[in-house]
């Protein structure tokens, strides 16, 4: 008899032993494994540390509720980095779906962090266009923008009235689900360098840009 039948002929309950034994053993016993990060997160973290303190940063969070699973640890990780660095965020959305989860991930971040609406981050909301509202946002953000998410005219907020076009920021951080997303950024926008977030099963099709875009989806806090 070979050892593939004597596999065959096993009591079921001697499995069931083995995987139990598996399955415990780490959970049990503490194994430290290291993590090495890869080049691609240490740029992503290096392109953040080496903004000067109190940077504008734009931050276009394009995703859905379906998304929060996997996209909300990457916003809270990079809204945390940013203000660490005492940067200020203006962040929006150019999903339709994606306005209240946003809204409620920056408000909860905030009280966290002890940042103030209107000086330390603001939040406009959802813009219909798509590609359109990019090139828009590029040189006139309060013409695209003439009230926030709540309704408060944009240029009554302080730290929109050090804003006012993109090229009085010093980045872009897209966390997207898709389109329109990081790629639509990066080839409409190229006045300033993008550090994308994204699901794992969009890697692929974002691979492309890579050497047009500072880090990758990776992202460890």
């Amino acid at each position: 008899m070979d050892w593939m039948q004597r596999l065959e002929k096993l009591d079921r309950r001697i499995i069931f032993v083995i995987m139990l034994i598996a399955v415990s053993i780490p959970v049990l016993v503490r194994l430290d494994m290291p993590i090495p990060s890869s080049k691609e997160v240490d740029d992503y973290y290096e392109t953040i540390e080496n903004l000067p303190d109190g940077s504008v940063v734009f931050f276009p969070a394009d995703f859905d509720p379906g998304s929060v699973a996997e996209l909300e640890p990457m916003m809270r990780s990079a809204l945390t980095h940013l203000w660490r660095k005492n940067c200020k965020i203006v962040c929006f959305t150019l999903w339709d779906t994606g306005p209240g989860v946003v809204d409620a991930i920056l408000r909860d971040m905030a009280g966290q962090m002890n940042k103030a609406y209107g000086t330390d981050y603001v939040f406009l909301g959802f813009k219909a266009g798509r590609e359109v509202v990019m090139v828009q946002i590029a040189n006139s953000i309060s013409g695209v923008f003439p009230e926030d998410y709540s309704g408060t005219p944009t240029k009554d907020l302080p730290l929109m009235q050090q804003v006012d076009k993109l090229t009085d920021t010093k980045l872009i951080v897209n966390i997207s689900a898709g389109y329109p997303g990081t790629k639509e950024w990066v080839q409409q926008v190229r006045i300033l360098p993008v550090l994308p977030g994204g699901p794992a099963l969009g890697v692929a099709g974002r691979t492309g840009w890579r050497g047009q875009v500072r880090g990758a989806r990776r992202r460890e806090g």
